[in-house]
């Protein structure tokens, strides 16, 4: 009795302290008290154990994932980021090539214009002759005056009619030397230089080159000075500072500095003593230095050697002074005379070769102007077809028109029983891309030895007018400039002559 009393006692006691507590116990998160939890677990012990012990564990897998997909989200977002880096990579690079392109565009418009500016130096170059330094008119002239030098004492001014086809003396001059067989004048026309084969103050084994002032058709004697036997041809440095001299028996190329009044230096500034000889007996036995010849660009002179079969190279210094590259060899017995450099190369440099002994033209090209290893790229005869008795005939000079578009060379007949029409000037065409040269015929000059030609001073080269040295005769040619036909209109006596020019 009393046991049961306890018992009931105690669970009065219990709900009593379970009632009490409500106001003081502090509530759980799920809104329960922990009694009712108490009290509940008694009904369902394995389900309250189950919900008190899974919560929080839920909570923390919850936590978990939450965590990874933020994990996963950041890592979303850097890939995006990744992507725009790449894309501003992208967008980088695409303005890298638009630049490059702006920039090659650039370049080809300044190539463009580098392109527009040579067509214009080169305008410009083609207004002065390549042999005499004579300037183009666009028309023919009423009047030309000439000059002509020769195997005499004096040198020839004549005038010529354009209209009548007729020459007329105006006199003659001792001032530029005796045998005067090259003339050239400055670029102002007011000079007149002139390589005299006699013998400079009567001196064994010189010659002289002179130097003049040209007035109308008054020439009055500067300077003169001595040289190596036999020069044979007289050039401008590129500077316009110095005259460069070669001689033929002399084998040299000489330097001379002038001044602004036209006085020649007494010495040379410098000597180039050329060696070497050929196979052809009685022509090649020692060097014979024939023509000084510069490229358009002036960074390259070039003096072909009759006797050594050698093309001799040499660059400018800043300071003007020659430098030797070396030698071009030319086919053995060719007999190197005169060189005409090709208007039209850009990269390499072209010049075409007129060998005196072989009367061959030959079409070299270099591959820049330092370089002495030519490659032949056309060999042509200067000859007509089935031409006997090769070895009489000696090629002497060669032009090309001031249009590129023909080239022409001289031949003389030096067999005594040869022919007056064996001797000739031959014409060839022109490839203006190639520079490739084909025969346009060959016609006669009218007389005998023709030793140097030169056109009238119009852009058409309306006019060849030859000197004839071994008939003493200069003639006048009309020249079809489609065609490059020759048709002799006019004669005119004239002592020895070897060299003639012709200007407004």
């Amino acid at each position: 009795m009393f046991l049961h009393f306890l018992i009931i006692f105690g669970l009065f006691w219990l709900q009593f302290a379970a009632v009490a507590s409500l106001r003081l116990e502090p509530r759980h998160p799920n809104g329960a008290s922990l009694l009712a939890r108490i009290a509940n677990s008694k009904s369902n012990p394995t389900t309250t154990i189950a919900n008190s012990n899974s919560s929080p564990s839920s909570s923390n897998a919850d936590k978990e994932k939450e965590k990874e997909k933020e994990k996963e989200s950041e890592k979303e977002k850097e890939k995006e980021k990744e992507k725009e880096k790449e894309k501003e990579k992208e967008k980088e690079k695409e303005k890298e090539k638009e630049k490059e392109k702006e920039k090659e565009k650039e370049k080809e418009k300044e190539k463009e214009k580098e392109k527009e500016k040579e067509k214009e130096k080169e305008k410009e170059k083609s207004k002065d002759f390549q042999s005499n330094g004579l300037q183009l008119v666009a028309t023919l002239p009423a009047t030309l005056k000439m000059m002509i030098g020769g195997d005499t004492k004096t040198v020839q001014a004549l005038t010529y009619d354009t209209s009548k086809n007729t020459f007329k003396a105006e006199g003659s001059t001792e001032d530029l030397g005796a045998n005067a067989n090259w003339l050239t004048f400055d670029k102002t026309k007011k000079f007149i230089f002139s390589t005299s084969g006699a013998k400079f103050q009567n001196k064994e084994k010189t010659g002289g080159v002179f130097s003049a002032s040209v007035s109308g058709n008054t020439v009055k004697k500067i300077s003169s000075s001595e040289t190596p036997e036999a020069p044979v041809s007289v050039e401008f440095s590129p500077d316009g500072k110095s005259l460069l001299v070669a001689s033929f028996n002399g084998g040299s190329l000489n330097t001379y500095s002038f001044s602004a009044d036209g006085t020649i230096s007494s010495t040379p500034q410098q000597t180039f003593k050329f060696k070497g000889s050929g196979p052809v007996k009685g022509r090649q036995g020692q060097a014979a230095a024939h023509e000084v010849k510069i490229d358009p660009t002036g960074q390259l002179l070039l003096v072909p050697d009759l006797g050594s079969d050698n093309i001799h190279s040499f660059s400018f210094a800043n300071d003007g002074k020659l430098t030797e590259n070396g030698a071009i060899s030319a086919p053995a017995g060719c007999g190197p005379r005169h060189i005409e450099f090709s208007p039209d190369s850009k990269d390499t440099v072209q010049f075409y070769l007129l060998c005196e002994l072989s009367s061959d033209l030959i079409f070299f090209e270099l591959p820049d102007a330092k370089s002495t290893k030519a490659t032949s790229k056309q060999v042509i005869s200067t000859l007509p077809p089935g031409s006997k008795g090769k070895n009489t005939f000696n090629a002497a000079e060669i032009e090309i028109t001031p249009d590129k578009k023909f080239v022409y060379t001289s031949n003389r007949q030096k067999d005594p029983a040869g022919k007056e029409s064996d001797n000739i000037i031959s014409a060839f065409s022109r490839d203006l891309t190639t520079g490739e040269l084909k025969a346009a015929g060959t016609f006669p000059t009218g007389g005998k030895g023709p030793r140097q030609f030169t056109f009238s001073p119009d852009e058409a080269a309306s006019l060849v007018f030859v000197a004839n040295q071994d008939s003493n005769i200069v003639t006048a040619h009309k020249r079809d400039s489609n065609t490059g036909a020759l048709k002799q209109v006019a004669s005119t006596k004239s002592e020895a002559p070897t060299i003639i020019t012709a200007q407004v």
